[in-house]
């Protein structure tokens, strides 16, 4: 459990309870030398604080200034971004209007100008320009031809129309005259513009003499760009790069472009989490977000981009508010707001503005950028004040190291005199602390040349091995509540609490102590329970005692734990196989060795002080010990290793295999208790993870116990005979077979519950 640790190391809450109090005594004392520095603090801060005021508006300038120097960097890469998006469109729209002037000899036919040929290579340049979603060519008479780019995994879905699987490329090609519903032809083609499938033939009256598109075409004779506007097959905000052609035939040719890399680029700049960016026209419309899901209004019809109003960032709103005063929502600029075309990097609209949003400043610009959408086109943006003001502080820096130079300066000799003055009340303070905060490493001596200090420092050190001893002796709960000075902490009695109980017994240890000398065991018993002791202080436990062979760990006794049961099962897994390493290194040297025995139980205990006025220990009582205790006992019993209680069973059944074992009365337990056998962890990644060949065993066991507990005597005793064909070594089983047996020549009486009771530990 996070913040707690075991012998010797600190506590958490022990700590943050040590640093309130510490907080608290500061309030009402000051040190000698705090005094004195504080006093000269005050005045050099005057004289500071009337240095930096001075500097203060000009340092605001300068960081503004640098602020707006760093929007139009950015807004510099935006449109870098955007000459890089949009020019390959407008060389495709250039190029594709001179092939459509050809004579009819060198190109496609009217009323298929995308052949073989050219649909490949308007493939190629769709696939390395990704942005562009679609190429076609509007003609005067209403004749309309179009190549779409299906991206991959992708569907296109257009009215009733929807690709095939694989399709990468659609031609959608109208004929007929466009004053009513005409043939719609869609031809779908793989990556290597191979037709899949056959076409499909409908109607359809759309007029792209109609298209805003097609109006601006025929007004230039150079490539432009519309405004952006809703793709309608696309759920995007996109623009239209169009040229017209003349020749044998006459129209226009159009290159559509989504903006969603435009608003990817935004997302990609350096601007604070907590800031916003956005480009949009005049009139508020946007058009491009970090976040292009929101560029779209589908509720209307039909669907447009989004304003800024209805955008729901209250930051950008704000800023486009004070960017743009005068300009109602809605409301397109005049013609005289339109850059000149010899215009290339942004301009700021404004200056650095300062705004409020919910009780906090922000600092924004906006910029005007050359004429890449067909529309005049902004770009905001707009940060946290405090972290612009952050970032940008050189001249509040400089004036803090003349500051700092001028504290160093006046106040270096009276630093140096109260320190030292004050370094051993200070250095006996600290080992006062530490001491409360139980951190009790090597001894750090304490030199003064007044004997009072010094006396003072050797008790300390006396204190602190004192307190150190006490960790070895008693739980480390109890160590603090005395360190504390806790009202109740010499009282006797104790609280009620939900425990778990883990008790521990080595097998045959009587035989062996009468084998060995005294020191050889206790040697031996000394490096077996530090092997214990590692996985039980690395799952949270607590060493109530040790009683010769045998330890009595709590869970949730001394300080709170959630989930004491799993801890409690993990710490006997990886006690049994700490025993086993120590085991197998013993069988080398011939030495005897200690095999354990483990009994868990969760239930309610008293834990505190139990004893007379005069000697006391702080330790666990009740039912639950003894229930504990039992269990270990049992083992030996049914030949198992590890046994636990119903109450951890239902705990952490679905973190470990278990299986059942017995519905048992031990000597000294008022009611009955199922027992199950601990194998391992269901966890496949812990190293605690039971065996395939366990699982097995456990689910071929719980079978024949079904059987047992159902009364079908003569099945389970078969069964169970087969099973110790296979697992000879089941002292579970045997029991269980031996019993079978009996029952089948002479079946217990209906009211016989199953529960075998003990009248001996």
């Amino acid at each position: 459990m996070d913040g707690i640790t075991f012998e010797g190391k600190s506590h958490q809450p022990l700590r943050q309870s040590r640093t309130l109090e510490a907080k608290k005594a500061l309030l009402s004392h000051v040190s000698l030398s705090s005094g004195l520095i504080i006093v000269f603090l005050m005045i050099t801060t005057i004289i500071c604080g009337a240095i930096i005021g001075q500097n203060y508006i000009k340092t605001t300038q300068l960081t503004y200034g640098f602020l707006s120097k760093s929007l139009q960097e950015m807004s510099r890469r935006v449109l870098e971004r955007a000459d890089r998006t949009v020019n390959p469109l407008i060389d495709l729209a250039a190029e594709l209007a001179a092939l459509m002037a050809l004579p009819p000899d060198d190109r496609a036919t009217v009323a298929n100008p995308f052949d073989q040929r050219t649909r490949v290579l308007l493939s190629q340049a769709m696939e390395y320009n990704p942005q562009i979603s679609s190429v076609f060519v509007a003609y005067d008479d209403g004749g309309f031809t179009q190549l779409y780019a299906i991206p991959n995994g992708d569907t296109l879905e257009w009215s009733d129309v929807q690709s095939p699987p694989g399709a990468r490329f659609a031609m959608r090609r109208l004929s007929g005259p466009a004053q009513s519903m005409r043939q719609e032809r869609w031809t779908f083609f793989d990556e290597n513009m191979f037709q899949l499938g056959a076409e499909i033939i409908g109607l359809d009256s759309f007029d792209p003499r109609e298209r805003p598109w097609f109006k601006l075409g025929k007004e230039s004779d150079q490539v432009v760009v519309s405004k952006p506007y809703a793709f309608a097959t696309l759920d995007a905000v996109g623009i239209t790069v169009s040229r017209k052609f003349s020749g044998a035939h006459t129209g226009v040719v159009g290159v559509d472009m989504t903006l969603s890399g435009l608003s990817r680029a935004l997302g990609q700049l350096e601007v604070s989490p907590n800031g916003t960016i956005a480009i949009f026209d005049g009139s508020g419309s946007l058009i491009a977000y970090p976040s292009d899901t929101s560029l779209l209004v589908k509720a209307a019809t039909p669907q447009r981009p989004a304003t800024v109003s209805e955008l729901g960032d209250p930051i950008l709103s704000a800023l486009y508010q004070q960017a743009f005063p005068a300009i109602e929502p809605g409301v397109r600029p005049s013609p005289k707001a339109r850059l000149s075309s010899d215009q290339t990097s942004p301009r700021p609209v404004t200056d650095v503005v300062e705004f409020r949003v919910d009780g906090k400043w922000f600092v924004g610009q906006a910029l005007l950028l050359p004429d890449k959408f067909g529309i005049p086109a902004f770009i905001a943006i707009a940060e946290p004040q405090s972290e612009v003001l952050s970032g940008v502080d050189q001249i509040t820096k400089q004036n803090l190291v003349v500051s700092a130079v001028l504290l160093m300066v006046t106040g270096v000799i009276i630093v140096l005199v109260s320190r030292l003055l004050t370094r051993p009340v200070r250095a006996l303070a600290k080992e006062t602390h530490h001491i409360r905060m139980l951190q009790l490493g090597d001894r750090q001596d304490v030199h003064s040349r007044f004997t009072e200090l010094q006396d003072l420092s050797d008790g300390m050190a006396a204190m602190k091995s004192t307190v150190r001893a006490f960790q070895r002796y008693l739980p480390m709960a109890v160590v603090e509540r005395l360190v504390r000075g806790d009202s109740d902490a010499g009282e006797l009695g104790g609280e009620n609490r939900d425990v778990t109980i883990m008790f521990t017994d080595v097998v045959g240890f009587t035989d062996m102590a009468d084998m060995m000398p005294p020191q050889d065991l206790t040697r031996k018993l000394s490096s077996y329970l530090n092997r214990l002791n590692g996985p039980i202080v690395e799952s949270h436990g607590v060493v109530d005692k040790f009683i010769g062979d045998s330890v009595l760990v709590v869970w949730n006794g001394y300080r709170d734990l959630a989930d004491h049961e799993f801890h409690a099962c993990t710490a006997a897994l990886n006690c049994r196989r700490s025993n086993r390493e120590l085991n197998a290194l013993w069988r080398q040297f011939g030495w005897p060795e200690m095999h354990t025995r483990y009994g868990i139980h969760t239930g309610d205990a008293v834990v505190g002080n139990i004893g007379s006025s005069d000697r006391m220990d702080f330790t666990t009582i009740g039912a639950s010990v003894n229930t504990a205790s039992r269990l270990e006992s049992l083992n030996k019993v049914y030949g198992t290793d590890i046994m636990v209680s119903e109450t951890v069973h239902a705990k952490v059944k679905d973190r470990f295999l278990m299986r059942s074992v017995d519905w048992v009365r031990p000597k000294g337990v008022s009611r009955p208790v199922k027992v199950y056998e601990l194998i391992g962890s269901l966890d496949p990644d812990s190293d605690l993870s039971a065996s395939k060949a366990d699982r097995r065993r456990c689910a071929i066991w719980e079978a024949i116990y079904s059987h047992y507990l159902s009364r079908n005597w003569a099945e389970a005793a078969d069964r169970l005979r087969k099973y110790l064909a296979e697992y000879p070594e089941d002292r579970v089983a045997e029991i269980y077979r031996e019993r079978a047996e009996r029952f089948a020549i002479a079946p217990p009486p209906e009211e016989w519950d199953g529960i075998e009771k003990f009248n001996y530990k």
